[in-house]
């Protein structure tokens, strides 16, 4: 078991160092990527600004579970599934955007493809069009999901420098039926230059508290990397089992 937890642990922290050493390039202004599960954020919490007019990203990350790798005794012993997404951004004013992507993953046993994606959706409206005026947005996740599609509003205000807060709702349904508002919270900080950004999130409604915590290096403004963690207290209320992902996102590359 300590095995395992060494080799989860290692995994994760040559993720982190690969971008903490990558952060001796030039800096310039931070980019918008998805979160794990697509929309665009920070780990899990969609924030409230959307792609701009004809801009797109695609994603791809790698997630396994922490109680798997703490059975793990190698890297190559770490079982987890891929997830890849893709959104574009539509122009509907100075002061409003729309926010359409897919999200899919594969099978965690087979590792085949999932047949079928599910689909984001979010609309943002700011209050001017300064790079640091209050954005608010509504949206969906996973709409085409059974039991993992959710509902949200959030607002977004960034500071000089990069920095930005953001809080909202999400309303989601772990039981088919039954309703459920969460509020969330989230920051994201640049370290040293605005490539190099550290994030982190909570959830927390009824008996349910998780925390999310992550870092982003972005090479330009087309490519970044990120290694990002959920639940990463092991709490036993969280929505989600402890995890871990590794993965990339690239926008307008053509």
């Amino acid at each position: 078991m300590k095995k395992g937890v060494y080799v989860m642990k290692k995994v994760f922290a040559l993720a982190c160092c690969a971008i903490l050493i990558a952060g001796a390039t030039p800096a310039f202004s931070a980019i918008k990527t998805p979160t794990i599960t697509g929309s665009t954020g920070l780990i899990k919490m969609p924030t409230g600004d959307v792609l701009g007019s004809k801009d797109f990203n695609v994603a791809v990350d790698y997630i396994f579970d922490g109680s798997a790798a703490s059975a793990a005794t190698t890297v190559s012993d770490l079982k987890g599934t891929w997830q890849y997404k893709a959104n574009v951004g539509s122009f509907m004013g100075y002061t409003k955007g729309m926010e359409l992507g897919f999200v899919g993953r594969t099978e965690k046993v087979t590792n085949r493809f999932k047949e079928g994606v599910f689909i984001n959706l979010k609309y943002s409206l700011s209050s001017s069009d300064d790079p640091d005026a209050l954005h608010l947005a509504i949206g969906v996740e996973n709409l085409t999901s059974l039991m993992e599609s959710d509902a949200y509003m959030v607002a977004s205000k960034y500071f000089k420098g990069g920095a930005g807060v953001h809080f909202g709702a999400m309303f989601d349904f772990p039981n088919y039926n039954r309703f459920r508002p969460l509020g969330m919270l989230g920051l994201n900080m640049p370290v040293g230059n605005q490539a190099f950004t550290i994030m982190g999130e909570l959830f927390s409604g009824e008996s349910v508290f998780q925390v999310d915590a992550g870092i982003r290096y972005s090479f330009n403004s087309n490519f970044s990397i990120l290694a990002r963690g959920l639940n990463v207290t092991n709490s036993t209320t969280a929505r989600d089992s402890q995890a871990y992902s590794a993965g990339v996102s690239i926008a307008n590359f053509f």
